[in-house]
């Protein structure tokens, strides 16, 4: 948040970025406004700003009430507030951030159906803010918050639907481009009025640029996106202004945020300009040979290097909506297992895993059990559709198991789409975080959030515990107890600014002979369960179950069947249990059958190494 600061010469409170302050557990004694924009430039939160300075507390109100009315017939969730001046805002939750380029977008088809709206707040990525509910106002009277807190709360945890904006778009009907000029057009008779492919309608509506090269090996960049969609276009027809019909009238709203982004006030004139260009490439030989210069000039490349900068990609994206869709007490752990999750994928070079929850736990760096690991997983595979980042294809059998998709959520699909911003090659957490603690059992020295400290200070955040605790999302005991435990591994160091990284790198400090021991015991251990588990499994009837795993073919483009549900619904159990009577009676009656009880199956361990573990506890008490 911003602190406001009193300008006697403007009589007004500003907000510059030397006020920015941690966000505290006490209202604050001045204004205080929350960013829209996060460092990244992500939007949260689409933020309304009715203003009464020009049109009055009675068009302010009736505007508020009328957008908040409209917002939740598309059904987001919103909160309102209201301040003594007769200002109010409206809060609309997001499933996932968004771009400033839709917000601005938004903002001028909401501005000429409620003409109180003030968009320069929402607009701005590095000084839009607005006072929160409940801050003191320059009056000194507090904003009051007009939705009930119940409902509010709600609203934040609840968030709005992945297509807000699109939906928001194509009911508001942005401004048109009927009016604009048509400019020349070459007609096509051979493919005019015919559909786009499949890779262009989706860069179209998603703005994602796809994961693809040029003839020189560099990634594709939003403008080979651009010229993709504007040739296939105008190849089939398409005039300037009809593609601009289809973007500002909200079908292709990918388009316009990739126009808007590189060209702000003359995206239009650019758009043009390409479609002219791309008319006169199409007349040329190479189309006349059924060639499309803009999309045929890339070179694929390796299919295993397309699938780990998929990879890569999906840890961005994955880092970013556990920020709102996982609780804080478990997020930690969850972005640690995600990291492991990408560093199997990425090893393997394919989107579709089949590990054991024991290979996860150790390529977290030990830093959780398992067990943890299961449940973890279950918390990521039960998450919304929109947002969830994994998909189970088939549960696990035997020795095989659960087989697991990485996916890019359908609400994120438009993040991280430049390579630039995509973390780096996935790598195994060092297991010094997971070692534990002698002085107290069960525990570990540093933990999942000693790791989260140092990620945030590799991040280059300095300053007092409290500030990095802030970044990394752990609480300020945590961070003044680890920041000395991570000095003494040579992790981090104080000086006179303030907490920064170490000398020492985390690789360097597992090296040491206390983790080799460490990591030692957990393999003979996890060894152990599994050959009890093997053991298990030889005295199921069912051989099938001990069979090894089919390798996946050689394909590239290998999809993984739709596997079915392997846990009947309730009707469908009722009907084969009806079914199973009906036979045993027409047995029974025709033929004097007599149904005899099979032997019951040998019962299954708790878990996995249960009775060796126990054993083991057993003799270090009698030997105490």
């Amino acid at each position: 948040m911003r602190i406001g600061q009193w300008r006697r010469t403007e009589r007004k409170y500003r907000y510059p970025p030397s006020a920015a302050h941690p966000i505290t557990h006490t209202r604050p004694d001045r204004p205080a406004a929350l960013m829209l924009y996060d460092a990244l430039g992500r939007c949260w939160v689409l933020a309304f700003d009715f203003d009464p300075k020009r049109h009055g507390r009675r068009q302010v109100t009736d505007d508020c009430a009328d957008a908040a009315a409209w917002f939740t017939g598309l059904g987001a969730s919103v909160i309102t507030d209201v301040a003594v001046s007769g200002g109010r805002h409206l809060w609309v939750p997001l499933t996932a951030p968004t771009t400033v380029e839709q917000v601005r977008t938004l903002m001028r088809a909401c501005q000429s159906r409620w003409p109180s709206l003030d968009t320069t707040p929402a607009s701005n990525v590095t000084e839009g803010c607005l006072t929160a509910p409940g801050s003191v106002c320059k009056d000194r009277q507090a904003r009051r918050l007009t939705t009930p807190l119940t409902e509010a709360i709600t609203a934040v945890r609840q968030r709005s639907p992945a297509d807000l904006i699109a939906q928001a778009l194509l009911q508001l009907g942005a401004d048109t481009a009927a009016d604009r000029p048509t400019p020349c057009v070459v007609t096509l008779p051979d493919r005019a009025g015919t559909a786009l492919r499949a890779e262009h309608l989706t860069i179209a509506v998603t703005g994602v640029v796809p994961d693809r090269t040029t003839k020189h090996g560099d990634p594709w960049s939003r403008s080979e996106a651009c010229n993709a969609v504007v040739s296939a276009a105008a190849v089939r027809g398409w005039t300037a202004a009809r593609i601009i019909d289809q973007m500002t009238g909200g079908a292709w709203p990918g388009l316009l945020s990739l126009y808007e982004g590189r060209y702000p006030s003359r995206w239009q004139h650019r758009l043009e300009a390409e479609h002219a260009k791309a008319l006169h490439d199409f007349t040329t030989p190479a189309y006349a040979a059924g060639v499309c210069p803009r999309w045929s000039d890339v070179l694929v490349g390796d299919w295993r290097t397309a699938e780990q900068r998929f990879v890569r990609r999906w840890l961005t994206i994955t880092d970013t909506l556990l920020t709102a869709h996982v609780p804080a007490r478990q997020r930690i752990r969850v972005r640690a297992l995600t990291h492991a999750v990408a560093y199997l994928a990425w090893r393997t070079g394919s989107r579709v895993i089949e590990a054991g929850t024991r290979s996860y736990a150790r390529a977290s760096g030990a830093l959780m059990d398992h067990t943890t690991v299961a449940d973890l997983l279950h918390l990521l595979r039960d998450l919304p559709a929109e947002v969830a980042p994994l998909r189970l294809l088939r549960r696990a059998r035997g020795v095989c198991a659960d087989r697991l998709e990485l996916l890019i959520p359908a609400a994120f699909t438009h993040h991280a789409t430049d390579p630039s911003t995509w973390t780096a090659d996935p790598r195994p957490i060092p297991a010094v975080f997971g070692l534990p603690d002698p002085d107290r059992p069960g525990r570990r020295v540093l933990g999942a959030a000693g790791w989260a400290l140092h990620q945030a200070l590799l991040r280059g955040v300095t300053g007092t515990p409290a500030d990095i605790a802030v970044a990394a999302g752990v609480s300020r005991t945590r961070a003044y107890v680890l920041l000395p435990a991570l000095a003494r591994h040579g992790l981090a160091t104080h000086h006179t600014t303030g907490w920064q990284a170490g000398a020492s790198t985390a690789e360097q400090a597992s090296s040491g002979p206390a983790t080799r021991e460490h990591l030692a015991r957990l393999d003979s251990r996890d060894r152990r369960d599994r050959r009890a588990w093997r053991r298990w499994l030889a005295t199921r009837p069912d051989p099938a179950l001990t069979e090894p795993p089919a390798p996946p073919p050689d394909d590239p483009a290998y999809e993984p069947p739709p596997w079915p549900d392997e846990e009947p619904t309730a009707g469908a159990a009722a009907d084969d249990a009806n079914g199973d009577a009906a036979v045993f009676a027409l047995l029974t009656e025709m033929f004097a059958a007599t149904l005899i009880p099979a032997s019951p199956r040998p019962a299954k361990p708790a878990w996995i190494g249960q009775s060796i573990r126990a054993g083991e506890r057993a003799a270090r008490l009698t030997s105490a």
